[in-house]
């Protein structure tokens, strides 16, 4: 698709009188790709876990597109990402990661988790690699209006009561129905705020506003604090030099990875009771009494933790006997609500190492970005890391496959900032 537009994609594919030539089904196929990104923020309005799907649907067919535009060039961009330190570690994570549901209470239930996020992240990959090589700069805008259409219309949701989650559901519904898809949605932003050209950053200041207007109004704490602290790192990034993003954005990583079994404590001692007070709704008492219940596991399995995806099992586990008794009413909550400390109680020191070398390494990629992209990225590892120490389960797929595709559209952005080299465009290895 080259420098063109949706608009001349979908326009070119409706001017066919006779089916589909060969030439082009990769056009075809990459709108189909792109007309699922655009999908992705109202298919999570309705169904909250969805994006999973979206995402492996999207970059399979993107990668078919790919494959059929140009096969070479395909097979070596592929090849030589294999090659890098980054795919080697994350390789040996996930193998860890596959080992360690053996020490699980339940083998076969943490498999089952293992399947999930494995598959979710992998469709993830995968998209962040095709979806640059067929994706035309504006699709950022196109996600832009999406995810806009979606905030509205959660925000009129809420404020009528929820008709429309009420309509779509016979179970109990609340305000915290729509957490995960504003947490989609403030992972979205950061690609919006890659203007393109330095005069048009509009799109994505007015999506920043609606979506902070539609977290205030809702329940959702991670997604608040997460796009509060993305805001203060892209104003830190349009301040500071670029080459210290990756340093500080890595730093910041580390900082929270490494301090998080001692989360409860730490938040216990530092957070008053009058914050406490201001953030009743978001239940902020429950969330440290629940990172010290997990820091007590994490304390008594610290090599290995009790196993991957076990943290909804531990309290069948032996751990749970030795846990103190004023920390065992929350062994039965599902998982720590801090996805570092959950690294920590599931996967041990191991696991933390093997987080830490990946982090670092994947978020040092950013020093390949042009310099749009490069502040958007920094944004949005400080918004991830934001929602992940307050947020939901870590290995949930919606979750893996909303970030995926933050990333993989700011690498759209960084496709199409230059001129193609090496035979693929530019920041598409990245």
């Amino acid at each position: 698709m080259g420098q063109g537009t949706v608009d001349t994609t979908m326009t070119s594919v409706a001017g066919s009188d006779t089916g589909l030539s060969s030439d082009r089904l990769p056009g075809a196929l990459a709108l189909v790709a792109c007309v699922l990104i655009v999908a992705l923020p109202l298919a999570m309005t309705l169904a909250n876990r969805s994006a999973p799907l979206i995402v492996l649907l999207a970059a399979a067919v993107a990668a078919t597109s790919a494959w059929l535009t140009d096969r070479d060039a395909f097979l070596a961009d592929a090849l030589r990402c294999a090659a890098t330190p980054l795919a080697a570690a994350a390789a040996l994570a996930l193998a860890y990661a596959l080992t360690a549901t053996l020490w699980s209470p339940d083998p076969v239930v943490a498999l089952g988790v293992f399947a999930e996020a494995a598959l979710s992240l992998a469709g993830g990959i995968a998209l962040a690699f095709a979806l640059p090589r067929v994706a035309p700069r504006g699709l950022i805008v196109w996600v832009a209006a999406g995810v806009g259409l979606a905030c509205v219309l959660v925000i009129a949701d809420m404020a009528l009561g929820l008709p429309l989650r009420r309509a779509l559901t016979a179970q109990k519904v609340a305000d915290y129905a729509y957490n995960r898809p504003l947490i989609l949605f403030t992972l979205l932003l950061w690609p919006a705020l890659t203007p393109r050209t330095p005069r048009d950053p509009s799109v994505g200041h007015a999506l920043a506003a609606l979506l902070a207007l539609a977290c205030l109004r809702s329940d959702s704490g991670a997604a608040t604090l997460g796009l509060a602290i993305g805001l203060a790192a892209y104003g830190l990034a349009l301040a500071l030099p670029l080459r210290l993003l990756p340093a500080l954005a890595a730093g910041g990583f580390a900082f929270a990875l490494l301090l998080a079994p001692f989360a409860g404590d730490l938040a216990g001692r530092a957070v008053p009771d009058g914050a406490h007070e201001a953030m009743e709704g978001h239940h902020s008492r429950d969330r440290i009494e629940i990172w010290q219940t997990f820091q007590e596991v994490a304390a008594r399995r610290p090599l290995g933790g009790t196993g991957f995806g076990s943290s909804g099992l531990v309290v069948d586990d032996a751990v749970a006997a030795e846990i103190p008794p004023e920390h065992r009413a929350f062994l039965t909550i599902g998982h720590p609500h801090n996805g570092f400390l959950q690294v920590w109680a599931e996967l041990g020191a191991l696991g933390a190492g093997f987080a830490l070398l990946v982090g670092a390494l994947g978020l040092r990629a950013m020093r390949h970005l042009p310099p749009p992209q490069a502040r958007a990225a920094f944004a949005l590892s400080a918004c991830a890391c934001g929602i992940a120490l307050v947020g939901h389960g870590a290995w949930q797929g919606w979750w893996i496959a909303s970030a995926a595709a933050a990333v993989a559209l700011i690498r759209v952005g960084a496709a199409r900032h230059g001129p193609k080299r090496n035979g693929s465009p530019q920041g598409a290895s990245a």
